[in-house]
């Protein structure tokens, strides 16, 4: 890693000596309790045969069920509305599902407004069954990839404190703060064909 300096464990210690520092002593050190960063990388390559969904047809299913999966009228469940699951409101209702809020706020999914339901926002030239879409078309999932990054740290700060009251009697104390930093990227790619 360019720029960064990376130690194990770095640690001061002051102790007793009555005479001249008095009866308290004091420790500090940090330490470095574990490093990762790893990086997956996951692809199919879906067969020309078979009529896969694509992750936009997944959201649109889940906006139309959502109200069946929470037993809930659509009225506490307003999925009726695009404008209202693409606002921060959406975000506190317990009962959408977040692959509607996702797919409605990226372009996934549109509303039909003659069924009132969700459709993918890509059309496909024929569905399962062999019935013709309207077009244009720009087909069925061909492959998907998926990227997945994470990195981070866990550091350890410990500091103590140690009084000496005699010879035969010692008292301490210590304390110990972990900070993690962690980091996560990922990035979801799928590619349509031609039918």
């Amino acid at each position: 890693m360019k720029g960064k300096f990376l130690f194990e464990e770095f640690s001061y210690q002051a102790g007793t000596n009555r005479a001249s520092r008095g009866p308290v002593s004091f420790a500090f050190s940090i330490r470095n309790a574990g490093r990762f960063d790893r990086e997956l990388h996951a692809s199919a390559v879906l067969p020309q045969s078979a009529n896969f969904s694509s992750l936009a047809d997944f959201s649109a299913a889940r906006t139309n069920n959502a109200r069946y999966d929470n037993l809930r009228s659509l009225t506490s469940i307003d999925t009726s509305r695009k404008s209202y699951i693409t606002t921060t409101a959406a975000f506190k209702n317990d009962y959408i599902p977040w692959m509607s809020i996702l797919g409605a706020g990226a372009g996934w999914i549109d509303i039909d407004n003659g069924s009132r339901s969700y459709r993918s926002a890509y059309m496909y030239s024929t569905a399962p069954d062999g019935t013709p879409y309207p077009q244009p078309s720009i087909g069925l999932p061909d492959n998907a990839d998926l990227v997945l990054r994470e990195k981070g740290n866990i550091t350890d700060y410990d500091i103590a404190l140690g009084f000496e009251a005699n010879d035969a009697l010692h008292f301490g104390a210590a304390l110990t703060l972990s900070s993690l930093d962690y980091e996560m990227a990922s990035y979801y790619h799928e590619a349509f064909r031609r039918q």
